[in-house]
C-alpha cells in the first residue's frame, strides 16, 4: 500500500502542484489549505507523512504544529529552512532524534533598512549556538546547500532543469504569475522583489 501524505498550505498553487508531483509518485495525497482544515482531517486520517509550511494565516504552522504534537507526542523529523533566524532556532529544537535540519537561505536577514538589517543580523546570530557535540548527543544532523555554488556542477543543473522542464510539459507544474507591471515600472517590481512581496513570477510588459 502506498504512503499517504498531508500537505498543508495556504497557497492553492503550492497544494495543487505537491499534490500533483505526490500523485505521480503514487503517494495519497490529501490537501489541507489552512491549519484547521489539517487538523480537521486528522481527526480522521492518520497521514504517514505530513508537509507543513509554516508561514500560513490565521492559523500558522507553528501553531498548528503544537496542536498536532499534543495528540501525537512526537516532534519533527525534516525542516527545509529558508528563513533562519528564530525560525531556525525554534524549528531546530522541535527536531525528532535522527531529525534532519536543511539550511537553503536566510530570509530574516533580507529585510530593507539599515536598523531591520541590524535586527535580522542580531536574530541570525543564535544560529551560532549550535554545538557539534549537542548534535552528536541528540542524533541531529544539519546540512545546507546554496544553488549558487551549483554553477560549477553543470551536469545536475542539467538533469533537475531538463526533469523540471517534463513536469511542464505534462502539465504536472504550471508558472504562476503573480503579478505583471508595464516595463516603466520595474522598479516598483524591483522594490516588491526586495521587500518579499510577491509570489510567483514578475513579469514586466511591454506596448
Amino acid at each position: 500500500m502506498s504512503a499517504s501524505v498531508l500537505v498543508v498550505d495556504d497557497s492553492s498553487f503550492i497544494v495543487e502542484g505537491m499534490v500533483s508531483i505526490l500523485e505521480r509518485h503514487d503517494y495519497r495525497a490529501m490537501a489541507a489549505h489552512s491549519g484547521e482544515e489539517c487538523l480537521k482531517i486528522l481527526e480522521t486520517e492518520t497521514p504517514d507523512i505530513i508537509i507543513l509550511d509554516i508561514l500560513m494565516e490565521p492559523m500558522d504552522g507553528w501553531e498548528t504544529l503544537v496542536r498536532i504534537r499534543k495528540d501525537s507526542g512526537r516532534g519533527v523529523d525534516v525542516v527545509l529552512d529558508s528563513i533562519g533566524g528564530d525560525a531556525f532556532h525554534k524549528s531546530w529544537g522541535l527536531l525528532e532524534p535522527y531529525g534532519r535540519h536543511v539550511l537553503f537561505g536566510a530570509a530574516a536577514a533580507v529585510k530593507p533598512g539599515a536598523i531591520a538589517r541590524l535586527g535580522a543580523l542580531w536574530r541570525l546570530r543564535r544560529m551560532l549556538l549550535v554545538s557539534p557535540l549537542a548534535m552528536i548527543d541528540k542524533n541531529r544532523t544539519l546540512s545546507g546547500f546554496n544553488l549558487y555554488h551549483m554553477a560549477s556542477r553543470s551536469d545536475l543543473l542539467r538533469e533537475a532543469a531538463a526533469r523540471m522542464l517534463e513536469l511542464r510539459v505534462q502539465g504536472v507544474v504550471k508558472p504562476r504569475v503573480g503579478l505583471a507591471l508595464p516595463l516603466e515600472k520595474a522598479a516598483e517590481a524591483h522594490r516588491r522583489l526586495q521587500d518579499r512581496r510577491t509570489v510567483g513570477k514578475v513579469v514586466l510588459t511591454v506596448g
